[in-house]
């Protein structure tokens, strides 16, 4: 059996992945906290190893195949402290590729992000086009990237990068602290408010995919490694952009289809606001690999809008 490192295992997409691998893999998870057994039972796992553990030679795991890498500061915390985002999602991400090379470790999977492209995104975007990161949370991702391509290009570790989009769904944990993302966010307000209050006219265009399609596509590069070449990044997203109105009034149905009530979506009185182009995110890399993306947005804002229900609400 594989033995397979997830790092930031406990977080958001950590966490479902941590929790789907380990039905065919031996996982273990880092952590920057120690992890309780109870979180471990939770994620069906029996190991963890502290983060900084992974950033020195004398305590690095050993007999580990793969790392699945997702530890980083995310956008808001990457504002909030740059330095330290550089620090995080550079540096130690290079230490961790250097470390992993020195015991063996086969395969090196980066997740990256879909803001590595710029903003605002246009046309057709596939793994060819331009990346011109613009944020802090995007450029320290590209530069991490670059780090992982610099040793797959001295055949030193098999690397492949996930540039993920927008993903959405209930989190193995409710103290995962992604309720700022868009449909994370509208579903809790839709329990815990009886509403859906927007931010924008709704106009903008977004690729959003569900964390059942990470899991899936993860689960299947992991059982079935790409054929490492110069066309190891890969984009993960669901392959076509929607309104965030257009999501928005998605939710607000699955909420009618299982709770019997209408809800109200709220846009603010704002004018000028400027409208993003429709943009096409490419996953036919992907695809070529036989790979499938479901898109079956209605069952995972079903699962989220119950798993708010259950931690967010008090019901008899």
């Amino acid at each position: 059996m594989k033995n397979i490192l997830i790092t930031g295992g406990i977080g958001y997409v950590g966490g479902r992945l941590t929790r789907s691998l380990s039905n065919f893999f031996n996982i273990i998870v880092s952590s920057r906290k120690k992890i309780s057994k109870e979180t471990l039972d939770i994620h069906g796992i029996k190991e963890s190893i502290l983060h900084k553990n992974l950033l020195s030679k004398k305590h690095f795991p050993n007999n580990i195949d793969i790392i699945i890498h997702l530890a980083a500061l995310n956008e808001l915390e990457c504002v909030k402290e740059p330095e330290k985002a550089t620090e995080v999602n550079v540096n130690q991400t290079r230490l961790i590729i250097e470390n992993a090379i020195s015991f063996g470790v086969i395969n090196f999977i980066y997740f990256s992000t879909i803001h590595v492209y710029g903003n605002p995104l246009k046309g057709l975007i596939n793994e060819n086009s331009s990346t011109k990161p613009i944020h802090q949370y995007a450029v320290t991702h590209k530069n991490a990237e670059d780090e992982l391509l610099n040793y797959v290009k001295k055949n030193k570790i098999n690397g492949t990068i996930i540039r993920l989009s927008n993903s959405f769904g209930p989190p193995i944990i409710p103290s995962v602290n992604r309720w700022t993302l868009l449909v994370n966010d509208l579903c809790r307000q839709a329990i815990e408010n009886k509403i859906l209050k927007l931010n924008s006219d709704g106009s903008q265009y977004i690729d959003f995919i569900s964390l059942s399609d990470v899991e899936n596509v993860v689960e299947t590069i992991v059982k079935k490694p790409m054929n490492y070449s110069n066309k190891n990044i890969y984009n993960l997203g669901s392959g076509k952009s929607l309104k965030v109105i257009e999501m928005a009034k998605m939710i607000a149905n699955e909420y009618e289809n299982l709770y019997k009530s209408k809800i109200e979506i709220v846009i603010p009185n704002k004018k000028n606001i400027r409208v993003q182009n429709k943009f096409i995110y490419s996953v036919e890399r992907l695809l070529s690999k036989n790979i499938i993306i479901a898109n079956e947005f209605k069952t995972e804002i079903r699962n989220l809008l119950i798993f708010c229900k259950l931690h967010f609400t008090n019901f008899d």
